[in-house]
């Protein structure tokens, strides 16, 4: 979870683009939604710092989402006081700032304006037009990143065969 912003100066973010690729089983979820949770934050200190889940099925972008909305419903006597959610997003009160989850139509999702985007299962897709509509919305957003957490899975040459390649070549 190291690199997301410099203590010392929070301006300057240290990656704009962070890729983990992941063993399945191996708590993808449970490993970055906690982070973007925190995100919304005051502690993290940006208003309107909206994190988008995209996925290519609605059953993984719900799934992903279900782990932010399950925690806090095991936590609600303290996280209430923070934020407000429902089964379509969780807002934190005091920065206005939201989580939701998106599938892959990406003709509806054009002008977002989202400060952090989770490219979940990246392996899944297989060419880049819902990854490049979503990611045209960045830069409004101070901040402005995306994370691709994926596993290694069964589509070839598609956008996950090339962040591979381009990875072991840096």
């Amino acid at each position: 979870m190291a690199f997301v912003y410099r203590k010392d100066n929070p301006d300057i973010v240290i990656f704009k683009e962070q890729f983990d690729l992941m063993g399945r089983g191996n708590g993808k979820d449970g490993y970055l939604i906690p982070l973007a949770l925190f995100m919304l934050t005051p502690m993290y200190g940006v208003s309107n710092y909206n994190v988008d889940i995209v996925a290519t099925s609605e059953e993984q972008a719900i799934n992903s989402f279900d782990v932010a909305y399950n925690m806090l419903e095991e936590n609600k006597k303290v996280m209430r006081k923070l934020f407000y959610w429902n089964k379509t997003e969780i807002i934190c009160k005091q920065t206005k700032s939201k989580m939701r989850f998106n599938t892959s139509n990406a003709k509806t999702k054009d002008g977002k304006q989202t400060g952090m985007i989770i490219f979940n299962e990246l392996h899944a897709y297989e060419d880049y037009k819902q990854i490049n509509v979503f990611s045209s919305g960045l830069g409004k957003i101070k901040h402005a990143r995306t994370w691709t957490i994926t596993t290694n899975g069964v589509v070839r040459d598609g956008p996950l065969d090339e962040k591979i390649s381009t990875k072991r070549a840096f």
